[in-house]
């Protein structure tokens, strides 16, 4: 799996999702879980000074190589978007990797100290158990702040990136938030491994614990832009049904109500029709011509309003048609408004990355 990512990440280097994640940044972050990897495999084997010493290595350094690289991302993010002086700050690529680099020369400072001064050996009592002695503990302590500063300056970090607002924020407000919740909860799996290590012996179960987390840090690196896509083309095109469902409601619902209206004056104008005959039953000849007379009018009067109605609802028919040609046009316009403005937005964050 890790050979993939690490095949994919050299085939897609050129992409928008790896470039703005930084192609170096993402291999060294591969090569501290291939180092966590390692350490797995070896507790599985029988154990020995050399490989003891190794576990120690791999693990430790691995462990920089993945969360330097995070904390580095981070600090590159505030002095993007908190640069409060005139002049242009950058940090690139090489100076992330310079400074896991000097995380990493402290991991195996500390570890070669350990190893000369302490060096490890199995533990009679416990077959396939590495034994360590006060001074190795001492040691071990000192990793676990060096880690744990690592892990707090990153959440540190992520605190102050949470509030960010603007058009080149939220091309990398998702990152932000995956690099900094990884951190934090990376810092709550380095106290659950405090505790277990406190309450049990179980090597691979702690390994296992490191090795889920640190992969899962370098997952996500790629997933935040992939997912930010995928949901703005949702909500768009959400959006586009229910404003044209809403409009194509609204015309007919008035097309209904015109129809009503016809409907209720031709039923009161055929009483009047009724009542007209039955005064004229109680009159003379005079009195049933200028009934006939009313009828013909009345019925001539039905007969205008009948067209005109006819009329008016060929033009409403007529105007939502056109309204309809308009609204596709204006989802096409829109669409493509969205699609220059999206593109505008990225190439300046390429612009603004590029700089830093």
């Amino acid at each position: 799996m890790l050979a993939l990512t690490l095949l994919a990440i050299v085939g897609f280097r050129k992409t928008r999702a790896v470039f703005f994640q930084g192609p170096s940044l993402l291999i060294t972050m591969l090569l501290g879980s291939m180092m966590i990897s390692g350490t797995l495999i070896l507790t599985t084997v029988e154990q020995s000074a050399s490989i003891c010493a190794w576990r120690l290595f791999l693990s430790s350094m691995g462990f920089s190589l993945i969360f330097a690289t995070l904390l580095g991302k981070l600090y590159r993010y505030n002095k993007i978007f908190y640069n409060k002086s005139a002049l242009t700050v950058k940090v690139t690529n090489v100076h992330i990797v310079s400074g896991t680099l000097i995380f990493l020369a402290v991991d195996a400072i500390l570890c070669g100290i350990w190893i000369g001064v302490s060096p490890m050996k199995i533990a009679s009592e416990a077959p396939n158990t590495c034994s360590d002695s006060l001074t190795a503990t001492g040691i071990s302590t000192v990793l676990l702040i060096v880690k744990g500063v690592i892990l707090v300056g990153s959440v540190w970090l992520y605190r102050n990136l949470q509030a960010l607002e603007g058009r080149t924020a939220s091309m990398f407000k998702s990152d932000i938030n995956m690099t900094g919740q990884i951190s934090a909860l990376s810092l709550l799996f380095l106290a659950i491994l405090l505790l277990v290590n406190e309450v049990s012996t179980s090597t691979v179960f702690q390994r296992t614990i490191l090795l889920i987390q640190c992969i899962a840090a370098l997952f996500v690196s790629v997933v935040p832009y992939v997912w930010y896509a995928c949901v703005k083309v949702v909500f768009l095109l959400d959006d586009r049904k229910a404003r044209k469902s809403s409009h194509v409601s609204e015309a007919i619902a008035s097309t209904n109500m015109a129809a009503k209206g016809y409907t209720s004056t031709k039923k009161t104008k055929g009483d009047t029709k009724v009542a007209g005959g039955t005064s004229v039953q109680l009159g003379d000849s005079t009195s049933e011509s200028a009934t006939a007379g009313d009828a013909a009018d009345t019925k001539g009067l039905q007969s205008d309003v009948s067209k005109n109605f006819r009329i008016k609802l060929d033009e409403v028919q007529k105007a939502l048609t056109e309204y309809n040609m308009y609204d596709q046009l204006a989802q096409k316009s829109s669409a493509k408004f969205n699609k220059l403005k999206s593109e505008l937005l990225q190439m300046e964050a390429e612009m603004d990355f590029r700089n830093q």
